[in-house]
């Protein structure tokens, strides 16, 4: 009994030595050769139209419709590492990050409902909803946890939003140039409080299931990606995407060229959810436990 007591705690040693070894070469992999740089800037969009190319991944059917993910590296080297991205963005802005760290590790990118290769999803777009999706498409994909979580911008938002609500599924997080909440904001000329815009209602759960009329754009959406696209002009890659390998950047034109892709960020819950991470940081004391924590920030 004494010597499958300690050899439990033998294995437990050494996944933890695992686990940590991952999550120090994540931090060193984004540090080298000017990789965070290639997330330093959110998405831009455009008008180029054509057909889909073949997904880099797999797509996956959930809740009746299909989300890509794109896994790389050894499936027992640890915890997988899942690359969340930032607004607008896609599976395919990680590509040079995903090359470095398949070298030692199982690694996820994937796009949210909505973006390049998945399919719309339920309404409202929630946080919660986007974590949930992730949650059953890695499962779906036969990908276990516990997860080692970046996330880029937005995906920082919301990597933290699945480890409070899947606590037990993460081994470690990496945040990216992350926002924080709570911070205000300078919106058409005026400045706004950091809460404004919240409102006492309850934030609807994540559903299972897609409904026909959700499959689709509604006409207010169709409006503003029309306002955005005649704001912003025609396609173009820019720095720092301009540094991903010519077919990729051709993947890139296509994913920001549908409409979809530019809209399905929007989480009219959006406000709600930054309140309820901001009041779990000032509630409790280590809102996300004592699993290791890793913060990058571009210099300016």
């Amino acid at each position: 009994m004494i010597r499958a007591r300690n050899s439990n705690r033998e294995l437990k040693k050494r996944t933890k030595g695992r686990e940590m070894k991952i999550i120090r070469e994540v931090g060193r992999t984004f540090l080298n050769a000017g990789l965070l740089l290639a997330f330093a800037f959110g998405a831009l969009a455009h008008a180029a139209e054509f057909e889909a190319p073949p997904p880099p991944g797999k797509l996956y059917e959930i809740g009746g419709r299909k989300m890509h993910l794109y896994a790389t590296g050894e499936s027992n080297a640890g915890p997988a590492v899942v690359l969340e991205a930032g607004a607008g963005a896609f599976s395919i802005d990680w590509y040079l990050v995903q090359q470095e760290l398949a070298k030692f590790a199982r690694v996820c990118s994937y796009d949210r409902a909505g973006h390049a290769w998945s399919e719309l999803g339920p309404h409202p777009r929630t946080h919660k909803q986007a974590v949930y999706d992730l949650r059953r498409l890695l499962a779906k994909a036969g990908v276990p946890p516990p997860y080692l979580m970046v996330g880029h911008s937005l995906g920082g938002k919301l990597v933290r939003i699945f480890a409070m609500e899947y606590a037990n599924d993460r081994a470690g997080m990496v945040l990216v140039d992350v926002g924080v909440e709570g911070s205000g904001s300078f919106v058409n000329g005026k400045d706004v409080g950091p809460w404004e815009g919240v409102q006492p209602r309850p934030i609807p759960a994540p559903r299972d299931q897609i409904t026909d009329d959700e499959r689709v754009l509604s006409k207010p959406e169709l409006d503003g990606y029309k306002q955005f696209r005649d704001m912003v002009g025609l396609p173009k890659i820019e720095k720092p995407f301009d540094k991903l390998p010519e077919p990729i950047q051709k993947l890139r034109l296509w994913a920001m060229s549908l409409p979809q892709s530019n809209v399905t960020d929007h989480n009219p819950y959006g406000e709600e959810e930054s309140f309820l991470l901001f009041a779990d940081r000032i509630r409790m004391e280590h809102p996300l436990g004592n699993k290791p924590l890793v913060v990058l920030s571009r210099k300016k």
